[in-house]
């Protein structure tokens, strides 16, 4: 227990180190304040859990929110960050433990958790409730090819988690067949069965969601300007050249002719290749995970939430959600790479390919600061309103605000 503590901290103090104002300035970030606190302090308790938001319902930060209301204003945006930094961390915990050896050797798992938290291009993903659906479905793949715990409170966690993921985003329309693969493969395992039920449960209410709902959000009045050479700037760009050196180093570089994009097609077809080549050899685990982040980019790319046209703004709008499992499948093929069983020459391109990664990692290793609004100003100024007025706080991203009417 004591070693699980140290570590948890590590992993903590890393998640906290590459924006520290998360814990000494914390603020609301996007939709934390402007739909999911906000909509707990003006719609009551029930009536926000039936608003799907983007198309699919979001029950983990509406949760999050009622708990803010228990707590004073003004300690809300710290209170969501550290229940953020909690579910960024348990991935690269949970991957440590006994339990994820289908996952690999201690080192390579130790590895890849490091990589995961420190997973340049990815400043979006940081710290904040929005993108923790992100990281419940990560937590979902992991305790899929778990093995089950011997203590009844563990598979209980198990099964919490897939809940909350099952109604926290759409990921598990994608989870859900790999819960059936597995069901199937061992049929007298309890515990399959039960991940399939309920993934099956949140596929059937999350796709009626988008169904009904996310269409009108995601499609109307949107031009994607979608071409090949848009593609391949995309995958090369985001995904594996950031992957290795960073989104710092790519910052200002354009990719649409000359030396540029030769360096790009080159950067596809390597990645694509190796990628490929993992998914034809490693154990079902990774191939799982890789061709469960294929499904998550292709999605993303098909029905982005960007401004229009939305290829071109895709390739300019660096580390935001979308990057993040092919980036992680990337790195994960890159750990794979290394082990033993691989001839000299995929080893070496691994060894290769890591220590580049270590410059992508140190450049793009702090995060951009948030602009300080001064939330505590708001606090007083809110504290001071009488019934019925409404205040609005600007949050970041610089441009957005939360609405509040004061109770």
């Amino acid at each position: 227990m004591r070693r699980a503590v140290l570590v948890f901290l590590f992993f903590a103090a890393v998640v906290v180190s590459r924006r520290p104002d998360v814990l000494f300035n914390a603020q609301f970030w996007a939709e934390d304040g402007k739909i999911w606190y906000a909509d707990a302090y003006n719609l009551g308790v029930i009536l926000p859990f039936l608003h799907p938001a983007a198309g699919y319902f979001d029950t983990f930060p509406r949760l999050a929110a009622l708990v803010g209301l228990l707590l004073p204003f003004g300690i809300v945006p710290l209170m969501f960050n550290c229940v953020a930094i909690l579910f960024q961390v348990f991935p690269a915990q949970i991957l440590l433990s006994s339990r994820c050896k289908e996952w690999g050797s201690v080192n390579a798992r130790a590895l890849f958790a490091f990589l995961y938290l420190a997973l340049p291009n990815s400043q979006e993903m940081h710290a904040n409730i929005t993108n923790t659906q992100w990281r419940l479905a990560l937590l979902v793949l992991m305790m899929l090819f778990a093995r089950p715990s011997r203590s009844p409170r563990w598979n209980a966690f198990d099964l919490l988690i897939l809940a909350l993921s099952a109604l926290s985003g759409p990921f598990i329309i994608f989870i859900a067949p790999i819960a059936a693969v597995l069901s199937w493969s061992e049929p007298r395992n309890l515990q399959r069965r039960t991940f399939l039920v309920i993934s099956s449960l949140g596929a059937m209410i999350q796709g009626l969601a988008l169904l009904f709902t996310g269409g009108e959000q995601r499609v109307v009045q949107t031009v994607r300007a979608a071409t090949p050479s848009l593609l391949i700037q995309i995958l090369a760009k985001q995904i594996f050249l950031a992957a290795l050196v960073g989104r710092r180093t790519l910052a200002g570089i354009s990719f649409e002719s000359g030396p540029a994009w030769i360096i790009a097609i080159i950067a596809v077809c390597v990645g694509m290749a190796i990628e490929c080549y993992v998914l034809l050899k490693a154990p079902p685990v990774w191939k799982a995970f890789i061709l469960f982040s294929f499904c998550i980019l292709g999605v993303s790319l098909a029905f982005p939430m960007t401004k229009s046209p939305q290829w071109p703004t895709l390739l300019a709008s660096g580390g935001i959600r979308y990057w993040f499992f092919p980036m992680l499948a990337f790195m994960a093929s890159v750990v794979w790479m290394l082990h033993g069983r691989n001839p000299a020459i995929v080893r070496a391109l691994g060894t290769a390919l890591l220590l580049l990664m270590v410059y992508g990692i140190v450049q793009d290793w702090g995060h951009p600061r948030p602009v300080d609004f001064h939330f505590s100003d708001y606090v007083r100024k809110f504290s001071e309103l009488p019934p019925g007025s409404t205040l609005f706080i600007p949050i970041n991203p610089a441009g957005w605000t939360m609405q509040l009417m004061k109770h």
